[in-house]
């Protein structure tokens, strides 16, 4: 018999879960069979756990799988494995993780996918202050003005609403400003908020602007 870990091991245990997945419909015994050969670090092997974990609703085994196949890649991991990843830790409530994940994933190149689900995680969790900066993380990436502007007044809104912090906001409206200093909406907006962070005197002066 092959010893354990043995290239012929591996090949017998990766033959065996490929029947028992594809020819006998047994998804369970597949991924028992993936195992034996998984714990010798084999790719496709981990693939196939990977894979079946996630079809039996086993999303800590998944996550675990993928957590190898991507330490495999390194920096060279495609993005659309990684995203695999932070879902599976999604689905087994590991929000701790995927959030890391998605932090080091930004912080090394910006995927929109990577950008979208970090966003959707932090309204989740409740991370304002994360959450507007990664909004104006966003905002400036944008090269459409009314684009960047929108963005930040969506990060004022959030500085104001849940953070309480109006003389943030009032930085961050001013700096949407002054990219079209001729929006009157945008003006008012700017005014209100100096007025309720207490900056009476630039808000009067707002104020005559648009008068």
């Amino acid at each position: 018999a092959a010893p354990d870990g043995s290239p012929r091991a591996i090949s017998a245990w990766l033959k065996a879960g490929d029947i028992w997945e594809n020819k006998a419909n047994d998804p369970a015994r597949a991924l028992a069979a993936h195992r034996y050969a998984a714990d010798s670090d084999s790719i496709p092997a981990l693939e196939a756990v990977a894979r079946l974990a996630r079809q039996l609703d086993h999303a800590a085994e998944a996550a675990r799988a993928l957590e190898q196949l991507v330490a495999h890649a390194g920096s060279r991991a495609p993005i659309e494995r990684v995203i695999e990843l932070v879902d599976a830790y999604l689905a087994s409530g590991d929000l701790g993780r995927a959030r890391l994940r998605l932090e080091s994933t930004l912080q090394a190149a910006w995927h929109s996918e990577v950008d979208q689900r970090l966003e959707s995680l932090y309204r989740r969790i409740q991370q304002w202050s994360e959450l507007v900066n990664l909004l104006k993380m966003r905002a400036a990436r944008q090269e459409d003005t009314s684009a960047r502007i929108d963005l930040l007044r969506e990060a004022a809104a959030l500085q104001k609403s849940r953070l309480n912090d109006h003389t943030a906001a009032a930085a961050t409206l001013t700096e949407a400003l002054n990219l079209d200093p001729e929006r009157n909406e945008l003006q008012l907006e700017l005014a209100r908020t100096c007025a309720t962070a207490g900056q009476y005197d630039r808000a009067v002066a707002l104020l005559e602007k648009l008068i």
